[in-house]
C-alpha cells in the first residue's frame, strides 16, 4: 500500500493492489476508509483532488461510523481489513516528507 496524496491531514489517497482508497480523518480522530467505486474513480479522473475534498467532507458529515447512522457510506469501511497497512503507509509517507524538509 502506498500514499498517493494527502490533504492537510484530513484525508489520504492510497493505492493498494491496483485499487484506490480514500482514508478520511473524522471527528475525534476516528478514521473511515472507502475503496473508490467506478463512479467515484471517474469523478476523480475528471476533477482530481477537488472531488476528493468533497467526498471527504461528505463522509465526515455523514458520520458513517456511528451505530444507527443512515449513510450511503455505511458498510464501505475498509479500515478493519486494511487499516494497519494504511496507517503504516501514511506514517512512512509523513516521515519521508518530513525528512525532505
Amino acid at each position: 500500500m502506498k500514499v498517493l496524496a494527502m490533504s492537510q491531514a484530513q484525508w489520504y489517497l492510497l493505492e493498494h493492489e491496483g485499487q484506490l482508497y480514500l482514508d478520511v480523518i473524522c471527528r475525534h480522530n476516528n478514521r473511515f476508509m472507502i475503496q473508490l467505486n467506478g463512479q467515484e474513480m471517474a469523478e476523480y479522473r475528471r476533477s482530481g483532488n477537488l472531488f476528493l475534498e468533497q467526498l471527504a467532507r461528505d463522509i465526515q458529515y455523514a458520520v458513517p461510523i456511528l451505530k444507527g447512522a443512515r449513510s450511503s457510506f455505511q458498510g464501505r469501511d475498509q479500515r478493519r481489513q486494511l487499516g494497519e497497512l494504511a496507517t503504516t503507509a501514511e506514517c512512512e509517507w509523513l516521515a519521508a516528507k518530513e525528512a525532505e524538509q
